[in-house]
């Protein structure tokens, strides 16, 4: 998925805007991103491609091909032993191991001043500028242990 301009899209679906959700269950989400199904790494480097060609990009002074938006890729990897274990009925192979993989690109954030920013550019790099002074916010609070319980807070 793509932030951009505040805006959430699904890279592999062309111009799907999404809303993300929060519920008790299921936490904080965003619905309706395209979900694969992939056996090994050359199919996720061909889906990493695929969403690379919706990714909003422009060039400024500095960059000729300048990421304008901060990109999400996220992989659940299930594995399984390959090998049996004569010593129970269970066999490894029944063993499944499931980890959560974020890959996270944020946008460039260059100086207005050096980029020539203006219209579309200036607009794209005001909402990067936003949205990277928030995240260090959350990165700050989280990193900071509460006083209270021991608890680390959000906001």
């Amino acid at each position: 998925m793509e932030i951009y301009n505040e805006e959430i899209n699904d890279l592999l679906v062309e111009n799907q805007k999404l809303q993300i959700h929060e519920s008790l269950k299921h936490g904080v989400f965003v619905s309706r991103l395209k979900e694969e199904i992939v056996n090994n790494a050359e199919q996720v480097l061909d889906l990493i491609k695929a969403g690379e060609v919706n990714k909003h990009f422009g060039e400024t002074n500095m960059n000729e091909r300048s990421s304008r938006s901060h990109t999400i890729f996220r992989m659940m990897i299930e594995s399984k032993g390959k090998e049996s274990n004569s010593s129970n009925d269970c066999s490894i192979n029944d063993v499944v191991r499931v980890s959560v993989l974020n890959l996270v690109d944020l946008a460039s954030s260059e100086r207005i001043s050096k980029t020539g920013a203006d219209g579309m550019r200036l607009k794209e790099g005001k909402y990067i500028k936003k949205s990277l002074m928030v995240l260090g916010n959350v990165i700050n609070k989280l990193s900071k242990r509460s006083k209270q319980r021991g608890a680390y807070p959000l906001l």
